[in-house]
């Protein structure tokens, strides 16, 4: 009986680490991406940044998720992963065809998905039933 109660706490303690580890992870991912696509908006907003320079930090954008969602796709469903990765390939198309203000909606759209991952993956009662 005494084992089984200290495999069962060694398993809750490792389980809450994992968590807590996994969302400070994903944090991280999620708010500089959303930080580098509020950069974006600011830049295309202004409309005093060269297109060049605004296609420059979508690729920028772009092959900073890619190398943070491989370490998300561990532990969150990919289909959440690809609508962001989708999302900021419109944007960065939108910039190479030279139309900035079309990128806007997917820029807000994608900060949105971000902040539903983020959501999604807190600890929270609503989450865990």
């Amino acid at each position: 009986m005494k084992k089984e109660i200290i495999i069962t706490i060694v398993t809750i303690i490792v389980i809450i680490i994992g968590d807590i580890i996994t969302q400070k992870y994903t944090n991280k991912c999620v708010s500089e991406t959303n930080q580098n696509l509020l950069e974006l908006k600011e830049k295309i907003l202004a409309k005093e940044v060269e297109e060049e320079e605004l296609k420059n930090k979508s690729e920028e954008v772009y092959n900073k998720w890619r190398e943070d969602s491989k370490g998300l796709a561990y532990y969150i469903e990919h289909d959440e992963l690809e609508k962001v990765d989708v999302q900021i390939q419109i944007i960065t198309a939108n910039l190479e065809a030279e139309t900035p203000e079309d990128s806007i909606p997917e820029i807000e759209q994608a900060v949105y998905l971000l902040h539903h991952i983020e959501e999604k993956r807190a600890l929270k009662l609503k989450n865990i039933f």
